[in-house]
């Protein structure tokens, strides 16, 4: 038996997934927890050899101001120096990147067409990023150039890249973690996999085959509200009926309700 949560919004937040083995002839696996810890606050104890942890955050956008801070300090750690101990702590870090990373980026502090300069790919490595989800409403504000540019970029530096219409896949130990995303927000863009409930059930069935658990990734809902609405109700639900493990949202920019 299986507990699924859908997580609806992850801000400054963590998702620590703990999966503990239990000892069945099937030798299948229970999802016992499910932790959302605040980083600020969490307090971590030793990992039993059959758990993994998977830390999932909010949006991470190196664009705009934080890429101007970046460039002008020489140093694209920074945005992740006061939570590098915390993330270096889990399996994998699932991300979603919420901007094109490009060359010869412009710096500003305003406006809403966002990219970041390519020398922040090594705040992600820096910060252990392991898989990162592109399916958002900025990571296509350059184009299949920006988008292209980017996937490339990761996949050059050892990161998993899903939100392509592609999953990726990564192995903890003696367990292989699908990961998917996908965008609901705007419009369908090429290069960014929209979240059509049709295309995430067939997705989510077909990775189901190949690995242990399936973790998806929304893009969707309201921004700053409190509470999920009827689509990503309606998203969730397709999605873990059709075999998904967990469910993780972003955009809201507010933590908001989680459903078991």
């Amino acid at each position: 038996m299986k507990k699924y949560i859908f997580i609806f919004c992850l801000l400054i937040t963590a998702v620590s997934v703990l999966i503990l083995e239990t000892i069945q002839t099937t030798k299948s696996l229970l999802v016992t927890a499910f932790k959302v810890s605040n980083l600020t606050q969490s307090v971590r104890q030793p990992k039993q050899p059959s758990e993994y942890t998977i830390i999932a955050t909010g949006d991470v956008i190196p664009a705009r101001s934080v890429n101007t801070r970046v460039v002008r300090l020489n140093n694209f750690n920074y945005p992740f120096e006061k939570t590098v101990n915390f993330l270096k702590e889990a399996d994998a870090v699932f991300i979603n990147l919420e901007s094109p990373l490009i060359p010869n980026c412009q710096i500003t502090d305003e406006g809403m067409k966002f990219c970041g300069d390519l020398r922040n790919v090594r705040g992600l490595i820096y910060g252990g990023v392991t898989v990162a989800s592109i399916a958002n409403n900025h990571m296509g504000n350059y184009g299949l150039y920006g988008i292209n540019s980017t996937i490339n970029l990761l996949k050059e530096n050892k990161i998993a890249v899903t939100g392509n219409g592609q999953s990726a896949i990564v192995t903890i130990r003696d367990k292989k973690f699908g990961f998917l995303g996908y965008n609901s927000i705007g419009t369908s863009e090429p290069g960014i996999a929209w979240a059509e409930i049709s295309e995430v059930q067939s997705d989510i069935q077909n990775l189901k085959k190949q690995v242990n658990f399936v973790i998806v990734a929304f893009h969707w809902g309201f921004e700053y509200t409190a509470l999920p609405n009827s689509k990503q109700k309606e998203l969730a639900h397709a999605a873990v009926d059709a075999g998904a493990d967990l469910i993780i949202g972003n955009h809201p920019h507010w933590v908001q309700g989680v459903e078991q």
